[in-house]
């Protein structure tokens, strides 16, 4: 792609985003959605939108059609989202005065969104093992979707739900755009769910210890990103709470649609979209039965033929019938996500557990560096002496597909969630468990779930801490409700600030 044609591409892609991002907000802020609700919808809807287009110009074998129908959509809604400009500008002195009232939260927010947007129009992504070099015979087969497996060398179809932002007739951009919109997605919907449980200067606490995982950070600025998946579950958890708090058929729409778009690569694909259809059905049953649910949606034809559409392709359901026609596996896995399967499903499993609790405990490697000078005792190495005795010592590599080694210096694929994931998070999932109202407390439970079974099925490696993006980023705004403002005041919430901002300085320098 010459300059000229990749600039007049990238043009496209960001007039599409103003288009339908604006719009998709605009409807959403009138149907009763906060500024932050009504952001983490509409950039997902956007996300959506591109993916979904992609994925079935790729099924009818035109992907050369793409741009212009970014454009064609783009066009109806450059007139809806033309107030969007007047809606922003009334919102301009509240968010002053908010920046005014927590200064420390919104300069550490701005600055890991202002980094990763710097990333996002940097000329050169950091391109570690992209997807596109794993997947280029299938985007060189110019053919329909149903000719592709039979050309590809034996290669199974992948899921396509966020890969399709890598393809090379994406603009140059539109990677590293998706990228930023969901982290965006993530903190606006983070600071959402923390507001059904804690004041604002809480919640925007919260929200900037959450985006600052070391992990996510990283993430942000990588093309083999997780950050998608990890958003559009989140978007489920954010349309389920306001689907029970005030039914709606754009929350139930959105919930729909972001469940299916949550499917994501990996022979694990289902497993997390499946955890959240159980609760949502458990919650909106619960909440009214689910007759009422489904005479409501029979009631809205347009939006249910609407979401039957997404659906059908976020699915992925066509992918799995063209591998299964072609007689390949039933969804494809790149070499490096390729996993190993728990054989030992007791001593195997609880093997992974303690591995997963020994690799939470994730600190700067300064730390262990200054201890060993100041001290001359390494918490590392008592860490890893204490694996030997309470686990190596009794169940070996029961579990493991790979030798384990603790490391607070790992390469950037192995890289964890930093202090807030054993200091904050996992504290406030048992706090949501054992004391959470039953909504939080369900929640917090199909987290717990999520994670054994990680445990139960994977065999452990050191690439495995992408399974765990999406239970750090769903599992965030428990600490809104643990954390309550009589056990934490103002002193407190701004050491936990410093904290964050310190983490994703430590993130973006290393």
């Amino acid at each position: 792609m010459h300059f000229d044609q990749a600039l007049l591409a990238d043009v496209v892609l960001l007039v599409n985003g103003f288009a339908v991002g604006g719009a998709a907000f605009r409807s959403f802020n009138r149907h009763g959605c906060t500024f932050s609700e009504a952001g983490a919808y509409s950039l997902m809807t956007l996300l959506m939108v591109q993916s979904w287009l992609g994925q079935v110009l790729l099924m009818a074998g035109a992907p050369s059609l793409y741009l212009p129908l970014l454009l064609a959509v783009a066009l109806p809604g450059l007139r809806t989202a033309r107030p969007v400009g007047r809606l922003l500008a009334a919102q301009l002195r509240p968010a002053l005065n908010f920046s005014r009232s927590h200064p420390l939260a919104v300069f550490g927010l701005g600055t890991i969104w202002g980094y990763t947007t710097v990333i996002c129009a940097w000329p050169m992504l950091r391109l570690h093992g992209t997807v596109l070099e794993r997947l280029a015979l299938l985007w060189r087969h110019g053919g329909s979707l149903f000719s592709v497996p039979g050309s590809t060398a034996g290669m199974a179809l992948p899921v396509l739900n966020h890969v399709v932002f890598t393809a090379p007739w994406q603009p140059p951009l539109a990677l590293a755009t998706a990228n930023l919109c969901a982290y965006l997605v993530i903190g606006l919907g983070t600071y959402a769910l923390c507001r059904r449980y804690a004041w604002p200067s809480m919640a925007v606490t919260v929200t900037l210890i959450v985006v600052s995982m070391p992990r996510l950070v990283h993430q942000g600025s990588t093309a083999d990103s997780e950050l998608l998946p990890a958003a559009a579950a989140l978007t489920v958890l954010l349309a389920l709470y306001r689907s029970l708090e005030r039914p709606h058929g754009q929350d139930l729409l959105m919930l729909v649609c972001a469940l299916a778009f949550s499917v994501s690569g990996g022979r694990l694909c289902y497993l997390m979209p499946a955890l959240l259809l159980a609760l949502s059905l458990i919650q909106l049953g619960r909440r009214h039965t689910l007759g009422l649910w489904s005479a409501g949606a029979g009631h809205r034809i347009k939006q249910l033929a609407a979401a039957v559409a997404v659906v059908a392709v976020f699915s992925q359901l066509p992918w799995v019938g063209a591998n299964l026609v072609a007689g390949k596996a039933w969804i494809g896995s790149p070499v490096p996500d390729e996993m190993v399967f728990n054989a030992d499903p007791l001593g195997g499993t609880v093997g992974n557990l303690a591995r997963y609790t020994f690799l939470i405990i994730d600190l700067p490697d300064g730390i262990d560096r200054f201890s060993r000078w100041a001290l001359g005792a390494s918490p590392l190495g008592a860490l890893k002496q204490l694996y030997r005795w309470a686990v190596a010592d009794h169940l070996a590599d029961r579990g493991a597909a790979a030798a384990f080694d603790l490391s607070w210096s790992a390469p950037y694929n192995q890289v964890w969630f930093g202090p807030a994931g054993f200091l904050l998070v996992i504290p406030s999932l048992c706090v949501a468990l054992l004391r959470g109202p039953q909504r939080l407390k369900a929640t917090a439970l199909a987290m717990l779930a999520y994670w054994i079974l990680i445990a139960l099925i994977v065999a452990w490696k050191p690439g495995n801490a992408r399974l765990m993006t999406r239970f750090f980023v769903c599992s965030g705004f428990f600490m809104a409700f643990a954390m309550p403002p009589w056990r934490l005041k103002r002193n407190g919430r701004i050491l936990l600030q410093i904290l964050g901002i310190m983490i994703m300085a430590h993130a973006i320098l290393a």
